[in-house]
């Protein structure tokens, strides 16, 4: 090629660069990705539509293993899943399954409509709400954060409507969130009235972990000090953190705990800036606080001592190591709870990764808002695993949660030879309903009641002398109606080879 016909295919391509990144920069709805739009619902039908990031496909699994499980559990429904539609080929498609019942005409479908950049809670809601039919039931709320929005979205869109769906939010347990101008208000009313909490809540939680901590002697700290860490850019840290605040402060102290809190506790109380940081060591905030920590907590003198955490599992490893590392001597002393941020599977299915016993050798106090080893939901102790490996079964506490959700749609929403017709109909249903107790499920708010059936896994580290070894001891209880908490289970954990010294061995 000459040197012209060389010059200008780079002329060229230039150009066409050029062209390109000027389209980008002021014109880039023609690079605009085709959204998706809601599914029609045939007449007859009626629809749940679950919103639920689209990188998060695991849970879309467990949701329909839970329904599966409620199935088998209650043959007398005559329930049919189809779920030839719940995998599709093509990743940005709906995917759906339909639920059918014998004797009752028509089909409800649960579609997963994924959320992402270009397709987020507010464009599905008001592509949701105006469609004809709107949904029966608009399910999510995995975080405080994404229910906040999702019940904002719903509360504008909603006047439109003369029976606008009904919110049921899975996992978001904050009572009080942050409004648009800043202001805190309950989550439980942005959209008042139509909206059901399916997990127990932030003071419902903190109660719950106090309740227990103070009834078991080697728990409960012998002092009157304890330590609350929250992180500012986390709302869900800094909501449970205010309760616990609440209830060791004696300004909300529910009756269940009147015998055990007799007097206001000393809070020391520190809120770190925010949580993003490397893998393993702190960031400088939470260094700073650390070392803060570290020197009160020294001055207690030897006594138990109760840290508050609510944090996820990579902030609160680099806090816990950092304390540690620090101050070996507090690890007998600390017992840690973070409410239900880190879950079982963190502790058990991922503990070699996740949390090593040996770097983080506290006891560790952690919520469920359902049983977490049912063997009947799947769960599969791992030293009774087929094939024994690193790797274990996983929780059932959220298959059994999207299995309690699902049952009461699929008994709430069938009349006698069809499905409701509107939201209302079915948050009628809803408040008649009854737990295990014969309690009511929920309350006027749509709060479930506490007072029984929450869970807590208990974590111990196994220690001869001043040693720690690659094993712990795991429990599990249930707060049952007297209310006092039954052991489940308990079984050994370990996090290497089964090869430990006696505890009698002086080597």
């Amino acid at each position: 090629m000459s040197k012209w016909g060389t010059y200008l295919t780079v002329t060229l391509v230039g150009l066409v660069m050029i062209y390109w990144v000027y389209g980008l920069l002021f014109y880039p709805q023609t690079w605009e990705v085709t959204r998706l739009t809601p599914k029609p619902v045939p007449k007859g039908d009626q629809e749940i539509a679950w919103l639920h990031p689209a990188t998060n496909a695991p849970v879309w699994e467990r949701f329909i293993t839970g329904l599966r499980v409620k199935a088998a559990e209650n043959p007398l429904w005559g329930l049919e899943i189809d779920e030839t539609q719940a995998y599709p080929d093509q990743t940005a498609d709906v995917p759906m399954i339909a639920m059918r019942r014998k004797n009752v005409a028509g089909t409800l479908w649960l579609r997963w409509y994924k959320i992402t950049s270009q397709q987020d809670i507010d464009y599905w809601v008001k592509a949701l709400m105006t469609r004809a039919p709107a949904p029966l039931v608009i399910v999510g709320g995995g975080s405080s954060d994404r229910a906040r929005d999702l019940a904002w979205s719903m509360a504008q869109a909603s006047p439109r409507l003369p029976d606008p769906p009904l919110l049921f939010i899975t996992t978001a347990t904050a009572d009080e969130v942050a409004t648009p101008d800043g202001q805190r208000t309950p989550l439980m009313q942005i959209y008042p009235g139509r909206t059901f909490r399916f997990c127990f809540s932030n003071r419902q939680m903190a109660e719950a972990i106090t309740h227990f901590i103070w009834g078991q002697e080697e728990l409960r700290p012998n002092s009157d000090q304890v330590f609350l860490m929250s992180y500012q850019d986390d709302p869900y840290s800094k909501d449970l953190v205010e309760q616990f605040r609440k209830i060791m402060r004696l300004e909300h102290r529910p009756e269940l705990l009147e015998p055990s809190l007799q007097q206001a506790l000393n809070l020391w109380q520190e809120e770190i800036p925010y949580s993003i940081g490397p893998l393993s060591e702190p960031n400088r905030s939470e260094a700073e606080i650390v070392e803060r920590f570290v020197e009160h907590a020294l001055g207690q003198e030897g006594r138990n001592a109760l840290l508050v955490l609510p944090a996820d599992p990579k902030p609160a490893r680099r806090v816990l190591r950092s304390i540690f590392r620090s101050a070996p001597v507090l690890a007998p002393r600390l017992v840690v709870t973070a409410g239900d941020t880190i879950d079982f599977d963190t502790i058990y299915r991922d503990r070699h990764l996740a949390w090593p016993i040996q770097d983080l050798p506290c006891r560790l106090v952690l919520f469920c808002h359902h049983n977490p080893i049912l063997a009947s939901a799947g769960f599969v102790e791992e030293q009774n695993l087929a094939q024994p490996g690193f790797q274990s079964t996983t929780g059932t506490q959220n298959v059994l949660l999207y299995g309690d959700l699902g049952a009461m749609l699929i008994q709430g929403a069938a009349m006698s030879e069809r499905w409701v017709e509107r939201p209302s109909q079915l948050a009628e249903s809803l408040h008649l309903t009854e737990d295990w107790l014969g309690r009511k499920r929920f309350d006027a708010h749509g709060h479930r009641h506490g007072g029984a059936g929450e869970f807590i896994v208990l974590l111990e580290p196994i220690r001869l002398s001043d040693r720690v070894y690659p094993k712990a001891n795991l429990a599990v209880y249930e707060r049952n109606e007297e209310p006092t908490w039954r052991l489940v289970d308990r079984f050994e954990v370990y996090y290497g080879v089964k090869l430990l010294p006696q505890e009698g061995s002086t080597r």
